[in-house]
């Protein structure tokens, strides 16, 4: 399988490591594709995009939605996303989505895991 990860943006910080291991084990334990996308707009740490780069597949995009035009292009199966869990537009209309949630749980998302329920 081809799995997308959404990383926005690239730093030092939690969701961009944390993505860089589930990443790393999806194509190790899991034997699939891990392909990164990131938001080229945002103050991204250009040594965390090149150690991205020596392992995955990283697609710079301006716009969240974009993502789904590589649906086909990429064969994505799903779309793997970190979110706080309150409802916005950060989720893909083509792609299968799950999601890991931080707080609440009003997301559109095909399945979903609440990591902390009061923070």
């Amino acid at each position: 399988m081809n799995i997308a990860f959404f990383v926005d943006p690239m730093n030092y910080r939690g969701i961009a490591n944390s993505s860089f291991q589930y990443a790393l084990y999806n194509e190790k334990i899991l034997n699939n594709k891990s392909i990164i996308f990131h938001n080229k707009n945002l103050q991204n740490e250009k040594t965390v995009i090149s150690k991205f780069k020596k392992k995955f597949k990283v697609i710079e995009i301006t716009n969240f939605k974009e993502i789904d035009l590589y649906k086909d292009k990429l064969k994505l199966d799903f779309l793997y996303l970190q979110k706080g869990g309150e409802k916005d537009q950060t989720y893909s209309k083509k792609n299968q989505n799950t999601s890991s949630l931080c707080l609440s749980s009003k997301i559109i998302s095909n399945s979903w895991i609440q990591i902390f329920r009061y923070i």
